[in-house]
């Protein structure tokens, strides 16, 4: 709720997980712009020690998140593949 009227092309949310998209370096601060002035509204804080700025790539609910697109996280397949 606190995030409501940021579209599915700036962030995504899941439970305490923020993941903020971009195109290029002053587009993505503008987005983490918005998404702070959210939190402030509703005095939410964010942990710094965190947080992850500026990342090429991210693992996101067990996908690797990239420019590249979405792909299956290796661990989580070779996990799954040697569980007994």
């Amino acid at each position: 709720m606190v995030l409501s009227g940021l579209t599915y092309d700036v962030c995504l949310t899941y439970l305490n997980d923020i993941l903020v998209f971009l195109g290029t370096f002053e587009e993505h601060c503008d987005r983490l712009a918005a998404v702070f002035d959210h939190l402030v509204q509703h005095t939410l804080n964010l942990k710094p020690a965190k947080c992850d700025l500026f990342q090429c790539k991210v693992t996101f609910l067990g996908h690797v998140v990239s420019e590249a697109g979405i792909e299956s996280n290796q661990e989580k397949i070779t996990a799954i593949a040697s569980w007994p």
